[in-house]
């Protein structure tokens, strides 16, 4: 008997939740919505550029392995904006 209690207390609080979770939904629409058309949009346009950069990525990266000067002055500059990236690099080369 108390299992079918604890089972049932459970279902009230999930279905206490969800219908607080959709109250929460309707009364913020007109917030949330806007919010995420415009995530939506960003996301999108930062996709697009992702595909637009990539083929010139692709060129300089395959330019840059036939020139090893140019990889370590890449690499170099690459730690200074990232300096996290050193130990990073450190543990692949080992």
């Amino acid at each position: 008997m108390e299992a079918t209690d604890h089972n049932s207390d459970r279902s009230v609080r999930m279905l206490d939740t969800l219908r607080q979770t959709l109250v929460l939904l309707i009364t913020s629409y007109p917030i949330v919505m806007p919010l995420l058309e415009r995530f939506k949009e960003d996301f999108s346009d930062g996709l697009n550029q992702i595909a637009d950069s990539l083929p010139k990525i692709t060129e300089v990266l395959n330019e840059m392995a036939n020139d090893p000067e140019v990889t370590n002055k890449f690499m170099s500059q690459l730690m200074e904006v990232m300096p996290e990236l050193e130990g990073l690099f450190r543990k692949l080369e080992s």
